[in-house]
């Protein structure tokens, strides 16, 4: 490949993978995955306000599309060719929006990227429907695509076992949410985030490599690798959420004001004496939160050590993903693109 920059590659890829988003979205496009006749009496309108608006209104409202990126890096790592890699890199960032929809839902959360959350701007209704419609639609690519079947049952399965595991993730999050559960433990947290999280990074690889041609044995030993700075970004996510940035698109101490269970709790509760547990749980459970409550439970999570656990954990786990990276992945410029974006996870600012 010519000489290019994690930057100007990552930009690269978000033309062509937005591109291919406007056309999945498309009024001819949702019909023939649906298998809608032309000659059914609604009008391309009413498909574009119930299905392509609320996506869009996501999706346009910014997001860095790691990973379609993700996706992409690992096709041309593992030596694929063509084009048509920039269609099936969306499927994991449609899944990601649809999954965003419903959980801004389930959270009741109010904005995100800067805008109202997609149920606040079209009801909770059509905003379910297009969730999960998007959980789905991005697979339209592979069946009308000229790849072999023998690789798309690969990809299929991989689909599978991920939607699988983010929904088991999903659910133990919202259980213990709900419940205001937070003294889970630690490790029942991170293995919950693996799944929520790193799951569809894990995904985003395999779906790469697996369009290049590469056989599992190929690509194996990264997927813990890359599962493990799943969970590095999330754990950075929660330390940049009490770092308020409004780049994030999110209100100030959002996490906290939401009582939100975030890696930073869960240690917390992993270091706190009992008395120290029972305050930080009510604190946290509290509906309505004072700055000064808010104050409070920053001290205990800080006087804990939790935002110094956080950061280590991070690292660690970041360092012990690019070592993997390094000795498993062939040797290439996009084998160096993708140790930097990998970086990139844990020295984000938004």
């Amino acid at each position: 490949m010519e000489t290019q920059g994690l930057s100007e590659y990552m930009k690269d890829v978000a033309i062509k993978v937005d591109a291919s988003a406007r056309e999945i979205l498309s009024e001819s496009s949702i019909r023939q995955f649906a298998s809608v006749s032309e000659h059914i009496s609604f009008n391309n309108d009413e498909l574009n306000k119930s299905l392509s608006d609320p996506f869009l209104w996501l999706y346009e409202s910014g997001g860095k599309r790691i990973r379609p990126v993700l996706a992409c890096l690992a096709f041309h790592a593992f030596g694929g060719k063509g084009d048509d890699i920039y269609s099936y890199a969306l499927i994991p960032e449609l899944i990601h929006s649809g999954t965003l929809i419903v959980d801004d839902i389930e959270d009741r959360s109010e904005s995100r990227r800067g805008r109202d959350c997609v149920y606040r701007k079209f009801g909770e209704p059509l905003s379910i429907n297009a969730g999960n419609y998007l959980y789905f639609a991005p697979l339209a690519f592979l069946l009308d695509s000229g790849m072999p079947d023998s690789r798309k049952a690969k990809i299929y399965e991989s689909y599978l076992r991920c939607m699988g595991r983010i929904s088991v993730g999903q659910a133990l999050d919202i259980f213990w949410s709900e419940r205001k559960a937070y003294d889970v433990g630690l490790d029942n947290y991170l293995e919950m985030s693996s799944l929520k999280t790193g799951a569809l990074l894990k995904f985003c690889v395999e779906l790469g490599a697996l369009a290049a041609g590469a056989e599992l044995g190929a690509f194996k030993k990264i997927l813990p690798a890359i599962s493990d700075a799943g969970v590095a970004f999330q754990i950075k996510d929660d330390l940049l959420n009490l770092t308020a940035s409004s780049s994030l698109g999110k209100k100030d101490f959002e996490d906290i004001k939401e009582g939100k269970l975030t890696f930073l709790v869960a240690a917390a509760m992993a270091k706190c004496s009992e008395h120290e547990k029972s305050v930080l749980s009510e604190m946290l459970a509290m509906k309505d939160k004072s700055e000064k409550d808010i104050s409070e439970i920053l001290r205990l999570l800080e006087d804990s050590g939790a935002m110094r656990l956080a950061k280590e954990q991070s690292e660690m786990l970041l360092s012990s993903s690019l070592k993997s990276l390094k000795s498993s992945v062939p040797g290439s410029d996009y084998k160096n693109l993708l140790l930097e974006l990998v970086q990139l996870f844990l020295f984000r600012k938004s």
